[in-house]
C-alpha cells in the first residue's frame, strides 16, 4: 500500500522526534485510509490512528470491543485568500504557512505531549461499564482507590514490561 502526505509527514517527524517520546510509537500499519500504531511499553489496547482525512485520535479497543476515543485531534486542513493554512475544525483559527506545519502543531505535536504526560505518568487503564454504556479512564493509584468499584469491568496495568 503506498504511503499517503500524513504517512510520509508522520515518518519524517517520528524520525526527528522519536527520542522525545516516552513511549515510542511502533508496529506502525499502513491501511488503505489511515495508518495504526501502538506505544511501546503501553498496554496494547491503546491504539493511535491517522487518517488520510485529517482524523487523527488515540483509541482503546480490548477483548474485541471498542471502548472509547481517548484524544481526538482531527483537524480539517483549508487555505485563505492569503494561502496561509488553518483547521477548519477549530472555533478559533490560527494559521499556518505551510501544511505541514498545521500537521505539525494540530496533531502529532500535542500527541507527543499527551503520550509525555497523560501516558508517562499514570498506572492504571481503567474499562467502566455503566450498564450499557462504556467509558475509560487513565488513572493513578490514587485516583483508582477513590473510584466506584461497581462501575469497573476492567482494571489492565497501563504501563507493561516490553519484550527484549
Amino acid at each position: 500500500m503506498p504511503l499517503n502526505y500524513s504517512r510520509k509527514l508522520f515518518d519524517r517527524w517520528l524520525r526527528g522526534s522519536a527520542a522525545e517520546f516516552a513511549f515510542m510509537p511502533y508496529n506502525i500499519r499502513q491501511g488503505r485510509h489511515e495508518f495504526r500504531f501502538e506505544f511501546a511499553g503501553i498496554h496494547p489496547a491503546i491504539s493511535c490512528y491517522i487518517g488520510n482525512d485529517g482524523s487523527c485520535g488515540v483509541t482503546v479497543n480490548y477483548d474485541k470491543v471498542f471502548w472509547d476515543l481517548l484524544l481526538d485531534l482531527d483537524l480539517d486542513p483549508r487555505r485563505d485568500d492569503s494561502r496561509r493554512w488553518y483547521c477548519d475544525c477549530c472555533l478559533e483559527r490560527t494559521f499556518y504557512a505551510s501544511r505541514d506545519e498545521l500537521w505539525l502543531k494540530h496533531a502529532f505535536e500535542p500527541l507527543l505531549c499527551w503520550v509525555n504526560g497523560t501516558l508517562a505518568h499514570n498506572n492504571w487503564l481503567v474499562l467502566l461499564d455503566y450498564r450499557g454504556g462504556i467509558a475509560t479512564k487513565i488513572l493513578g493509584d490514587s485516583e483508582l482507590a477513590g473510584l466506584d468499584h461497581k462501575d469497573i469491568a476492567h482494571v489492565l496495568p497501563l504501563q507493561i514490561p516490553q519484550a527484549k
